[in-house]
This record gives C-alpha cells, sequence and structure tokens, in this order.
C-alpha cells in the first residue's frame, strides 16, 4: 500500500455575531489547508477562508491570531 498522503485540513471557528446586525447571530469561519498535488505533512500548502455568515473582527491582529493556530497545527504551512 502507498503511503496515504493529506490533502486537506479544516480548522472551524464560531463567534458571537457583531453588534451591528450585518453578520447572523453566529459567526461561522471555516480555514481550509489544502494541497491538490502533494503531501501536507511534507510540502506547504494554501489556504481557504470560507464563511457563509460573516466573521467580524475588531483588528487584524484578530486574524492573525487564527493563522497563527493553524500555523502551529500544520507542517510546513509557511515555508
Amino acid at each position: 500500500m502507498d503511503e496515504p498522503i493529506l490533502e486537506s485540513i479544516c480548522y472551524k471557528f464560531s463567534q458571537l455575531g457583531n453588534g451591528d446586525g450585518t453578520t447572523d447571530d453566529y459567526e461561522e469561519l471555516s480555514i481550509e489547508v489544502q494541497s491538490s498535488c502533494s503531501n501536507l505533512l511534507k510540502d506547504s500548502g494554501y489556504l481557504v477562508l470560507r464563511t457563509p455568515t460573516g466573521w467580524s473582527i475588531n483588528s487584524s491582529s484578530e486574524l492573525i491570531d487564527l493563522l497563527d493556530i493553524i500555523d502551529k497545527g500544520v507542517p510546513n504551512i509557511r515555508k
């Protein structure tokens, strides 16, 4: 049997909606790490951000914090 290939990893985040009412009551954000032709355990992939509800942040550091969570969980993502 050939070595299994890790093609994608999905991180799902949720939080209360913003106070302006421009998103749903609860916001959902999925950040997927994908690779169409290599193994994520050996090579870096790319990120796909998806949200069906909107995702609110107060500063860019909040988004960076989420990306840091992913960076720590996936080898080679920033190489």
